[in-house]
């Protein structure tokens, strides 16, 4: 909050990623954190299991389950792009969101103003 709070004037959402292991307690932790900080400031959450690509692209591809699991789960190289868009103070984009029950990705509008904070999560439902 220090860190936050000393960045005016703030020309970007202020980007903080929570990354570890599976279990580690990821998503617990940006619960706690958004419900400490959503008074004193706009919160918004991505969770990067909802950038995962359509199953088609990530199972039964010839490759070993763990290269799907960690090289094709995600498209990294868009998600890398839109959150470099984020930091270069694009405040509105249209992300690609996977929707689980259709295995489709749905293209949503988020805003993202310069005075809030960006929790950029790594979680499994």
């Amino acid at each position: 909050m220090k860190r936050y709070c000393s960045s005016d004037p703030r020309e970007r959402p202020f980007i903080v990623a929570i990354d570890g292991l599976g279990g580690a307690g990821k998503t617990t932790f940006v619960k706690e954190l958004v419900s400490m900080l959503e008074n004193a400031c706009t919160i918004h959450v991505l969770h990067i299991d909802d950038y995962i690509v359509e199953s088609e692209k990530r199972y039964n591809t010839g490759y070993e389950e763990w290269y799907e699991y960690y090289y094709l789960q995600w498209d990294i190289a868009y998600i890398k792009y839109c959150f470099s868009k984020i930091h270069k103070d694009y405040q509105e984009l249209t992300l690609p969101f996977y929707n689980r029950e259709t295995n489709t990705i749905i293209n949503k509008q988020r805003v993202f103003p310069p005075n809030s904070i960006l929790l950029i999560d790594h979680y499994i439902d």
